[in-house]
Order: structure tokens, then C-alpha cells, then sequence
């Protein structure tokens, strides 16, 4: 019953599994063996038979239990949807487990395991950690969809398990089953039980994965205060989900001497899940309007509504002048006379014309000093341009 209750309050703060952008728009980054594709293309042609008559906007599942959008009459490009631990079929499970204990034993995992521990420091600092460790996330996932096509990183929400998050029963997350975890270490640390049991199993150093359960970890309410921090408020957002919640949760299943409590974290088969479960919560908090999306620390600026702009809106925008091109260019690159002249009259800024505005003897913040130009320049051309669009449609609508 209590877990029932927990469930239920965390389905309104985010949602069960999550996609990449433009899912089923692209091709997937995956490589396969000969007789693995060969098989593929039989059974996408079958699939693709199928689909001619599905309806337009419809999500299916294919032969593959992959999900698929509705377009054109067409089923789209599979998306890969990773999927919450527990809501996951014993079959599935074991698939993904026997996947990453064959993608272990490859080269380009324990290197990209090997590059982590390297990189440990420097991938940890705020500016670092959420998107490294999402390209890191993606890495690994391809490695594992050379083993098995269809796999994908699921993720555990402990959350919903703070207050007994160290079950070992049949179906539960540190489950002695071949679909399970494994549970807690012995005297000396070392996990024995299980899938990735010292016996079976063994980091990319050839030591065993250590385990010392401890504590409980933040609850689905801290969670839900987390995805709750405003836009403009990236860095406390980063902080309580890096600080908080996600080192938080490395040290409950290491606890001392514990290989998730280490530089060499990632090497224990539940970093995958836990750090998944961290990148859908960046995930779910981006998803909620664009500014949330495009939210970074201060310094770090993405013009995203740039495109949108003319080049005659562009120009308008006041910036420092370049420095002129001196004739150490001019001799080393440019032979023609007739080249060197038009150059110079692009690169020259003139006050007078508004289309092609400077900047003049204003204050700039350290980060418009170090750009060259005001952000916030920008930003309201950006807002003019997005207001003459809606009243656009508006009178259109009207």
C-alpha cells in the first residue's frame, strides 16, 4: 500500500520513461554484425508492409517493441525510449543484463569506463557533470546495442524506494535472480550473489564490485522540489541534483570502500541506472518550456532565437567594432586587390548607418565584455521578432 501511495504521487512529477530529441526523425548510431542486420531487414521489411495502412499520429510498438510513430502513412524511424527499472518484464530485464555483462568484456567499454576514472575531478565540477555524463550515458548505449540491437540504458528511480531501498526479493532492484542485480557485499565488501558475483563478474582493474548498503536515499518529494527550481535558477537546480540527489545516492550503495562510493564508479553495472535516472531528471526539467531548455550557467550563452532574425534585424544589433585586417592578412591571403578592397568595406562598422550599429562607450557586464556585444540586445530582438509573429497570426485569426 505505501508504495502504491508513492507511485501514484510520483507520476505528477515526471513520467515514466524518456526519449532523445527528435526521436524517430534520424537514423539510430548503432552498428551490428552481418547476420544480425541481414535479420533486421527482413523483419523492417515486414514491419514496413505493415505500416502503410496505420493511422497518422498513432505511437505502436513493432516486432521489436520498439516504439514507432505514425507519419505520412509511414511507421517513423524507431525511437529509443529508455524505461524505469521496475515497470520492466523479468525477460527484458535479463536482456539488458546479459547485454552489459558481453559489453564488458569489450575493449571500447572498459575504455570508456577506463576514461571516467581518468577524468574523474574534472568531469565532476558543475559546468561538467550533467552533460558529460549524458554523452557518456549515449556512448555506452551504443556500445550495448552492438551486443543487442534493441537494448537501451534503463534507469532505477530510487525515490520511490527511500524508505526500503535495499530489497533483495525476486523482482526487486537488488534481486539474486539472472535478471537481478545482485545484492549487498560481504564481510571484506565484495558481492558474491547474483549476475555480477565475484564469481562471475569483475571490474575492468579485474577486482571485485564492492557493495556497503547505507542510509536511505532523498525521497520522490525531494525529487519533486528539485524539478520545481524556476528556470533562471540553473545553478541551484544543478546543484541539489548533482550535490543531492545524485553523489547522495553513489555513497548510500558504495558507503565505504563501496565501488559506486569510488573513482571507479563506473565500473559497477548499477551507475548505468542510477546516473540514467539523474539524466531524466535534467531531462524532464528541460522539457518544460524552452527557457528551461536552453538554461545554463551564467557565461555560457546559446542565441538559440538567432535564426529567426533577418540580417537587416542582425545588423541592428549594436556591437564592438573587429579589429581591422592589417596587411599581414592582406599579404599572406589575399593576392587580388579586388578581394582585399571588398573585405574591407564588410569589416568596416559605421555608427551612422543604423543597419550596421556599434557599440559606443557602453558599460558592459563581464560577460557582454567578453561576447562583445549585450545579450540582452539580442534577446529583445529576439522578443520583437517572436511579438510581430504572434500578432501576425492573430490577425490572421481574427
Amino acid at each position: 500500500m505505501i508504495r502504491k501511495a508513492k507511485i501514484a504521487g510520483a507520476r505528477k512529477q515526471y513520467t515514466p520513461e524518456y526519449t532523445f530529441p527528435n526521436c524517430g526523425e534520424g537514423e539510430l548510431d548503432v552498428a551490428v554484425s552481418e547476420k544480425t542486420m541481414k535479420v533486421l531487414i527482413i523483419l523492417l521489411a515486414i514491419t514496413e508492409t505493415l505500416s502503410q495502412s496505420c493511422k497518422e499520429g498513432s505511437v505502436v510498438n513493432d516486432h521489436l517493441g520498439q516504439r514507432r510513430v505514425c507519419r505520412g502513412g509511414k511507421l517513423s524511424v524507431p525511437c529509443r525510449v529508455r524505461k524505469e527499472w521496475n515497470g520492466m518484464l523479468p525477460g527484458e530485464r535479463f536482456r539488458f543484463v546479459s547485454a552489459l555483462k558481453k559489453a564488458s568484456a569489450q575493449q571500447d567499454y572498459k575504455s570508456l569506463v577506463t576514461k571516467h576514472t581518468k577524468q574523474f575531478d574534472s568531469i565532476h565540477n558543475s559546468r561538467q557533470f550533467l552533460a558529460w555524463h549524458r554523452w557518456y550515458l549515449l556512448q555506452i548505449e551504443n556500445i550495448l546495442r552492438k551486443v543487442d540491437p534493441i537494448v537501451t540504458v534503463p534507469y532505477w528511480d530510487w525515490s520511490l524506494w527511500s524508505g526500503a531501498p535495499w530489497l533483495d526479493q525476486i523482482m526487486s532492484f537488488w534481486s539474486d535472480a539472472p535478471w537481478g542485480f545482485g545484492s549487498n557485499g560481504g564481510r571484506d565488501g565484495c558481492v558474491y550473489s547474483g549476475e555480477f558475483g565475484k564469481d562471475k563478474w569483475s571490474l575492468t582493474n579485474g577486482g571485485c564490485l564492492k557493495r556497503n548498503f547505507n542510509g536511505n536515499p532523498p525521497d520522490c518529494i525531494a525529487v519533486h522540489k528539485s524539478l520545481r527550481t524556476l528556470a533562471h535558477k540553473f545553478t541551484k537546480f544543478e546543484s541539489t541534483l548533482r550535490d543531492t540527489l545524485h553523489n547522495n545516492m553513489h555513497c548510500r550503495i558504495g558507503g565505504k570502500g563501496g565501488t559506486m562510493c569510488s573513482k571507479q564508479s563506473a565500473n559497477a553495472p548499477e551507475f548505468l541506472l542510477h546516473h540514467a535516472f539523474t539524466d531524466k531528471l535534467w531531462s524532464d526539467w528541460q522539457k518544460k518550456e524552452t527557457r528551461y531548455k536552453n538554461a545554463y550557467f551564467p557565461g555560457i550563452i546559446y542565441l538559440y532565437g538567432l535564426a529567426s532574425l533577418s540580417i537587416a534585424e542582425i545588423d541592428a544589433i549594436p556591437r564592438q567594432k573587429f579589429t581591422r585586417l592589417s596587411s599581414l592578412e592582406f599579404d599572406l591571403f589575399m593576392a587580388k586587390k579586388r578581394r582585399e578592397q571588398r573585405t574591407k568595406r564588410t569589416r568596416k562598422c559605421r555608427a551612422s548607418n543604423p543597419s550596421k550599429s556599434c557599440l559606443k562607450n557602453a558599460k558592459l557586464n563581464a560577460q557582454d565584455n567578453k561576447l562583445g556585444f549585450k545579450v540582452e540586445d539580442v534577446i529583445e530582438a529576439i522578443e520583437r521578432k517572436k511579438k510581430k509573429r504572434d500578432e501576425v497570426i492573430n490577425n490572421k485569426q481574427g
